[in-house]
């Protein structure tokens, strides 16, 4: 399915019935289409009152239909009734770090990032809210790293491959890894279940895989400013050791796919592990990660083309062969 709005793999959600969800943030609104691409319905609009949207970033679906749209103007979320009707505001305590989950039950899953008691760094913090607020993890993140001078400007970015939460959800289940080794903590109705954990030996940091981390290894491009990747990774700096888990995802049997790191800048290889943590296997090379999974037999992600247009696509497993793509 090709889209003309911009689309991120946090901005598109499936319910119980296979029915798509597209958060088309240029145009402040949510769409939904059926397993086979039509338009069902569309909802919100831009505005401040009741079910509008100032500046919508990402999204989050039930099962059921019900919607949970990040607005950072109000930094909270704006939730829809599964007829898309508003059904009311849920307020943050941060800045949403780029993804929400809806539980079932009700609860929110969401990072947020928030100013630290040092003056120089900030929190990262994976929460369960509703009710209560329940953390599960924190990370500390340096917040205003010392500004370098590039040809065109002045930047302070924090190093590359710094610490920082990656987490993932879906039913009752939260997932996460918060430090650089091959762990996968798992959190089952609100408390730690187990730690998975694959003994592969630390990654050093180098200035090749740093600079992969600054745009895939292109540019730096900040407000017209255009900085290359070796020569921004080279004065921000890098940590030490680079993070192994690059992504995670859950899939319907309660399973985990990991995205992670090796020593090679821009390989990805993709670990499935059952719902109980053994070791399944290793996807073929370039094999896609997936955004969401629609059912067992599919996972959904998004790319670009060489014009750079958005393509929401949808993959059907193959058990023991590499995955098939349909657009």
């Amino acid at each position: 399915m090709s889209l003309a709005c911009r689309v991120f793999p946090t901005s598109i959600g499936v319910d119980s019935l296979g029915n798509l969800y597209v958060l088309d943030a240029g145009n402040h609104r949510v769409s939904v289409f059926d397993r086979a691409g039509r338009h069902l319905r569309s909802f919100g609009r831009q505005g401040e009152g009741p079910g509008e949207l100032g500046f919508p970033s990402d999204m989050a679906i039930t099962p059921a239909g019900k919607v949970a749209v990040y607005d950072f103007d109000r930094r909270a979320l704006v939730r829809f009734d599964a007829g898309g009707s508003f059904a009311g505001t849920f307020p943050l305590p941060g800045t949403l770090e780029r993804k929400v989950g809806l539980l079932d039950g009700g609860h929110i899953a969401a990072a947020v990032r928030h100013q630290a008691e040092a003056a120089d760094s900030a929190d990262s913090r994976l929460l369960v809210l509703g009710g209560d607020t329940v953390e599960i993890a924190r990370v500390r993140q340096l917040n205003r790293h010392r500004p370098q001078q590039f040809s065109c400007r002045s930047l302070a970015r924090p190093p590359y491959l710094g610490p920082r939460i990656v987490w993932a959800a879906a039913g009752n289940r939260i997932v996460f890894n918060d430090d650089a080794t091959y762990s996968v903590h798992i959190h089952d109705d609100n408390r730690l279940a187990a730690i998975w954990r694959r003994n592969l030996p630390a990654i050093r940091s180098t200035l090749e895989l740093a600079a992969w981390e600054v745009n895939a290894g292109d540019s730096l491009r900040v407000f017209g400013c255009a900085v290359p990747a070796e020569e921004a990774a080279r004065k921000i700096g890098y940590a030490e050791i680079a993070p192994i888990v690059r992504s995670l995802a859950v899939a319907p049997d309660g399973g985990v796919w990991l995205s992670r790191r090796t020593e090679v800048a821009g390989e990805s290889p993709i670990d499935v592990l059952d719902a109980t943590g053994a070791y399944v296997g290793t996807l073929p090379r370039e094999s896609p990660f997936p955004a969401l999974f629609r059912g067992a037999d599919e996972i959904i992600t998004v790319e670009t083309d060489d014009s750079d247009l958005p393509h929401v696509v949808v993959y059907r497993i193959h058990r023991g062969s590499r995955p098939s793509a349909r657009r």
